[in-house]
């Protein structure tokens, strides 16, 4: 499941700054573009219809020479960009509206919005409409390739349109990757997916070649894992019944065929006959379900078999003398079988590893088992390390070693000092002499070097940590936004959402122009947000915008112990008495304004 983080939803900026992937839960103001890779809940998680609706009330804004406009806040709403097929899933499963989505072919090069960032699509080898994303700052020519979720089988690798842009790429690999992690350990190395299907395949002949009368169930995803469906109905000779709510999604994915599948609802009786079923993932591989299944439509069927295709069931027992094998889990005398297969439609450990040495990228981020900045980098460093080019991270000592390691280089230098002309007469020799090894390790980069003494500089004279503020009244009105992110203090966003509540607060899903608390992770993403309110307010658009306070998740829970221990600051009297006035006031003119509307509308009737 891909992590929920804003530090991987939205793209590195400057080059890529206001791209948001696969991240609707991460909505601001200064978002320039959204981009959905494929239609799958943890990928689409915070899109509903009403985006693009529920802020398209109007807000009353003062112009200049003093009159009253309307600005709807919906045209502030970017646009999403996917491929044809995620934008009808949108579009129809979920009721965005049309003139929200943009729908781009597999291939196709647009620009994003007035951005100076290109986008192309590219077939992820995934469920229907899932695409791998490449974009390109057309300025600066700064890659950098997403993944969604994919299968990096050897046709994903050899895409003409991957080539395509690769082939702008400098250096010939791409500036940073955001990578599917969802089976990044070496004991995922489960087989390709033509063998796992053409083994399912055979189980279903088999089958019913040993009881003619057996029912199959196949596990699936809404949109997902129909190739699976296919490889059994082939085995089997039969058409697969499915609900209307999965045709629909068939439809929609283009994956209907008439001679595959047959709808409960528009033919009954057909759907009866058929031996495949689709069920949800998981659910069709109860014995007890199976043996209910015998029972109640006896005497149609003599055997029930389930197919569960997942990674997750991969063990390296089923690959023996170079042959795969599945063996099945046999209950009730025979009569209920289970297969837990190891279809996938992500990507190998060995295809993860495949594809990063073809693409050779400069830099890795880790999409999945990936919250916080400390698991991307395991997971990097473990598995990738010595496939990434470490010259364009200097931050990492790994260079050095890679590169001849300090040792080699005090060989060939010794004690040999480089003396940089510094641009301040004033600067002390430990500014500007340098050791020759660390120049010939950074390549002769000077820039770097001085970028590097002037961080040092700067945090040396960094001021003492200030002790922390008197703890104040909790907000009389505080209307909150939580972001997800790794909580230390709290098990998790939800639990802060509930702490919010008990001290009476109001919890809204996204900032909103009466949001005034923004609860981030401690060590999540304060940094971020408040580099993103600076960039806000660089905007004219935006300056008089109402922006919410960015808080960490030390701040509630400092609220928290002090109403656990009865020792919670209170407000003053007046300024309760003062809210309450606040209060009743937006009461009357909310009563007041609802009277004119009803009085306009009296005589508009009248007219």
């Amino acid at each position: 499941m891909a992590s929920q983080c804003g530090a991987i939803k939205r793209l590195r900026a400057p080059a890529f700054a206001g791209v948001v992937v696969d991240g609707f839960n991460f909505q601001s103001p200064d978002d320039v573009a959204r981009v959905l890779t494929h239609f799958h809940a943890d990928h689409y998680c915070g899109l509903t219809s009403s985006y693009g609706r529920a802020e398209t009330t109007t807000r009353a804004t003062t112009t200049g020479d003093g009159v009253d406009a309307s600005s709807a806040i919906d045209g502030r709403a970017p646009k999403i960009y996917c491929s044809k097929i995620t934008a009808r899933l949108v579009i129809e499963v979920l009721g965005v509206r049309a003139s929200r989505v943009e729908a781009l072919e597999v291939g196709e090069t647009t620009i994003l919005g007035d951005t100076e960032i290109e986008v192309t699509f590219i077939d992820a080898n995934h469920c229907p409409g899932a695409c791998l994303v490449f974009f390109r700052n057309v300025r600066t020519n700064e890659t950098l390739l997403h993944t969604g979720d994919f299968r990096a089988a050897r046709r994903v690798r050899e895409d003409v349109h991957l080539a395509r842009c690769l082939a702008r790429c400098v250096d010939g690999g791409p500036d940073e990757v955001h990578l599917d992690t969802t089976y990044c350990e070496k004991k995922w190395t489960f087989p390709d997916q033509d063998v796992v299907l053409e083994a399912m395949r055979k189980i279903a002949e088999e089958e019913s070649k040993r009881e003619p009368r057996t029912l199959f169930l196949c596990g699936s995803y809404s949109v997902g894992k129909e190739r699976a469906i296919r490889a059994v109905c082939q085995g089997a000779r039969t058409r697969a019944s499915v609900t209307s709510r999965r045709k629909r999604s068939l439809v929609l994915s283009e994956w209907w065929r008439d001679d595959l599948f047959v709808c409960e609802d528009d033919n009954p009786e057909e759907a009866a006959r058929c031996r495949v079923r689709v069920c949800g993932l998981g659910k069709g591989s109860n014995h007890r379900a199976m043996m209910d299944i015998i029972k109640n439509e006896a005497p149609r069927w003599g055997a029930v078999v389930a197919f569960s295709p997942t990674g997750w069931s991969y063990r390296k027992s089923m690959e023996k003398d170079g042959e795969f094998r599945v063996e099945p889990w046999i209950e009730n005398e025979g009569r209920t079988r289970t297969y837990a297969v190891p279809y996938s439609e992500h990507s190998s450990y060995t295809e993860l590893r495949e594809f990063i040495k073809f693409l050779k990228p400069k830099r890795i981020t880790p999409t999945v088992n990936a919250s916080t900045e400390n698991e991307r980098e395991k997971l990097v460093n473990k598995h990738f390390l010595d496939l990434v080019d470490l010259k364009y991270d200097v931050k990492r000592i790994d260079f050095y070693f890679k590169n001849g390691g300090v040792a080699e280089k005090k060989q060939k230098t010794s004690d040999v000092i480089v003396v940089i002309d510094s641009e301040d007469e004033q600067a002390g020799d430990d500014e500007v002499k340098v050791k020759a090894e660390v120049i010939s390790a950074l390549d002769g980069d000077v820039d770097t070097i001085r970028r590097q003494q002037e961080l040092w500089k700067s945090f040396r004279t960094i001021p003492a940590k200030k002790s922390a503020k008197p703890l104040e009244p909790f907000p009389l009105e505080c209307v909150a936004v939580v972001r997800s992110g790794a909580y230390e203090q709290f098990r998790s966003r939800a639990h802060v959402e509930q702490r919010l509540k008990e001290l009476g607060a109001t919890v809204m899903s996204r900032v909103t122009s009466n949001v005034t608390h923004i609860v981030v992770p401690n060590k999540g993403e304060l940094a971020t947000e408040a580099a993103r309110l600076s960039a806000l307010r660089e905007m004219d658009e935006y300056k008089d915008h109402p922006s919410a306070l960015r808080v960490t998740e030390a701040w509630l829970m400092r609220h928290v112990r002090a109403r656990a221990n009865n020792v919670a600051p209170e407000h003053s009297d007046s300024a309760k008495a003062a809210h309450e006035m606040k209060k009743r006031e937006e009461k009357l003119a909310k009563a007041a304004a609802a009277k004119r509307k009803r009085e306009a509308k009296k005589l508009d009737a009248k007219k």
